[in-house]
């Protein structure tokens, strides 16, 4: 399923105090979006790799090999999630790798 930016918008409340340039910066990016779809979904914290695990699944529609989930939690891990982190939109713990919606 291809979740558009306003229907993610619409359903993230983390993003509501994001500036218009902040907030196109953070939903430009599919993996950004798809990240955030998962976390709607959620209450608790989730674990990098898990997360990795779901955004892949939602992207490609299945399971993703070994190759790729690393990939994605790579890209997770040094890219997205600290940027969403420094915008205040989710909380990630680099040493833990665990995230917050």
């Amino acid at each position: 399923m291809s979740e558009t930016m306003t229907e993610i918008e619409l359903e993230y409340a983390a993003t509501d105090e994001l500036n218009d340039d902040e907030r196109y910066r953070i939903f430009a990016d599919r993996r950004r979006r798809l990240t955030l779809a998962v976390l709607d979904e959620r209450t608790t914290p989730i674990d990098l790799q898990e997360l990795a695990s779901q955004v892949v699944a939602r992207g490609e529609g299945s399971e993703a090999d070994d190759a790729g989930l690393t990939e994605a939690a790579i890209e997770l891990h040094h890219k997205h999630l600290p940027m969403m982190d420094a915008l205040g939109v989710l909380e990630y713990d680099p040493a833990e790798r665990c995230v917050e919606p």
